[in-house]
């Protein structure tokens, strides 16, 4: 008999062809969909020059980054579903949001990359989001990686088949929910979304795949912010500003129909960054409606 409960989230209910999608499509990197959007960033560069005139003492500088990652932890708050994962053919809803990426100590070639997973809030704000993402970037600047680089950096010892073998017992633990809190947080293929942020060293957004390790279904790589010429409505030469991201996500999670509402929710966001300058306000029990729990939301806790 299966377990059912797992450390990041529980069983849901989906109906009878939903619940047949996983044995029909196969793997989360066979049931790949891939989406491209543009966004016009000329209000957003406006904004996160102001901000980061009169931001808090201490913090890093407002960037697109950022302001993406608020928008994830609002939008996924919005729209729930969006936050639910597939192991075994089964569906379950994630019981936190966050933002798995990889980033270098330094901007060098041989500098050493290291696995950060975010932990969000669907009631952040861009001054919350731009404090914790300060905290992860002191912490690598000072050599405080996360869990998930120290732990895998053991594997650098063991032989090829020795970790295969490792790998094997593991995706059977995951598979059958015997991981605990602590096993999930060796790897960052447990989050809501991974995001590659290429504009950061000035290259467009690729075409990203899925891992079939884990539960993350959605990979997002955001590109470099281009200034194009573009004729108006009033038949006028202007220069506006766009970003290319690129979105992977698992097709047997939700259907076309809500994800795309869900990326033009992320869309509205990122372009209006100004509906993100205050808290929301939720409460615990509206957290709780969408899934969220406080286990779970400590589950990446910095």
């Amino acid at each position: 008999m299966i377990i059912r409960n797992r450390p990041d989230g529980r069983p849901v209910k989906v109906p009878g062809f939903t619940k047949l999608m996983p044995m029909v499509s196969g793997s989360r990197t066979k049931s790949t969909i891939f989406f491209e959007q543009d966004l016009y960033l000329d209000k957003t560069m406006d904004f996160i020059r102001d901000f980061n005139t009169s931001r808090k003492e201490g913090t890093r500088r407002l960037s697109v980054f950022q302001i993406f990652l608020c928008a994830v932890g609002r939008a996924f708050g919005e729209k729930p579903r969006m936050n639910r994962f597939i192991i075994n053919s089964r569906y379950y809803q994630r019981n936190h949001i966050s933002a798995s990426f990889v980033t270098k100590v330094s901007l060098s070639e041989d500098a050493e990359e290291v696995n950060v997973i975010i932990p969000l809030e669907p009631d952040d704000n861009l001054e919350s989001v731009n404090e914790r993402f300060t905290q992860v970037v002191n912490n690598i600047k000072e050599g405080q990686s996360n869990d998930s680089s120290e732990k895998v950096d053991v594997f650098e010892k063991f032989p090829v088949p020795l970790l295969k073998m490792i790998l094997a017992v593991y995706r059977f633990l995951d598979n059958h929910n015997l991981v605990t809190a602590s096993m999930l947080r060796v790897f960052p293929f447990y989050s809501s979304v991974f995001l590659a942020n290429l504009g950061s060293v000035q290259l467009d957004s690729p075409l990203h795949h899925l891992f079939d390790m884990g539960t993350n279904g959605i990979f997002v790589a955001l590109g470099i912010v281009h200034k194009e010429k573009i004729i108006d409505e009033d038949d006028r030469m202007r220069t506006r500003k766009r970003m290319r991201i690129q979105f992977a996500y698992d097709d047997r999670i939700i259907d076309g129909l809500y994800a795309g509402k869900t990326i033009k929710l992320l869309k509205k966001y990122v372009e209006n960054p100004e509906l993100l300058s205050e808290k929301k306000g939720m409460t615990d029990d509206e957290k709780k409606a969408i899934g969220l729990t406080a286990k779970g939301r400590q589950l990446f806790s910095l």
